[in-house]
């Protein structure tokens, strides 16, 4: 319902359409996750038009723990009703890397 699926036995987390247009996570010792969404709504504005991580755009349909829970971080989607490319970036680690 965040919008952040993790992959079992990996620290990465593939991305997908969070439903709450605002939700902060406490990850402890003063840090946090911050994940808001604009423009979208549950019942058909749910794909993800495009993301910026720590205030930087996102091309990758995934995160690692150390880009938004090691030291904590914001996750900023923008969602609309259609299906958009927007992750064209690299692919997510193997299980094996």
């Amino acid at each position: 319902m965040i919008g952040l699926y993790p992959l079992t036995g990996q620290t990465t987390f593939l991305i997908g359409s969070p439903w709450f247009e605002r939700l902060e996570i406490n990850l402890g010792e003063g840090k946090t996750l911050l994940i808001t969404s604009t423009g979208g709504n549950q019942d058909d504005g749910y794909y993800v038009q495009s993301l910026e991580v720590n205030g930087e755009k996102w091309d990758r349909a995934w995160v690692a723990w150390d880009d938004v829970f090691a030291s904590g971080g914001r996750m900023d989607f923008v969602l609309g009703r259609e299906p958009e490319r927007w992750a064209n970036g690299t692919l997510p680690p193997g299980p094996a890397s």
